[in-house]
């Protein structure tokens, strides 16, 4: 049936679909400047999950546990999706998840 984005992103709130978001970075940078904003993404070119990824593990420092919280989540997020394998666009969604590091501490 269809995604119930309410209850996948847990709140109610503005939404954007990126398709071919390439290497993640534009994506990434409008999620880190609009947290009010849900987006969503997708993307065919598998090289650029490595990229979002890593470039996550910066900018949101993430720990070996944070990262691997991100990855179970992306995880699910493709399964619930019915895809193979994770995407880009199943990993900017797990990290749209994440407390920005102010509101964490």
């Amino acid at each position: 049936g269809p995604l119930d984005l309410d209850a996948l992103f847990g709140r109610h709130a503005p939404r954007v679909l990126e398709i071919g978001f390439g290497n993640g970075a534009a994506l990434a940078e409008m999620a880190a400047r609009h947290p009010e904003t849900d987006y969503l993404g997708i993307e065919v070119h598998r090289p650029g999950v490595g990229r979002l990824l890593d470039r996550a593990v910066r900018e949101f420092r993430l720990t070996a546990r944070g990262f691997h919280r991100v990855l179970r989540t992306a995880r699910t997020i493709a399964d619930l999706a019915g895809a193979e394998t994770v995407s880009r666009a199943h990993i900017a969604e797990a990290l749209s998840y994440r407390r920005p590091l102010a509101a964490a501490a």
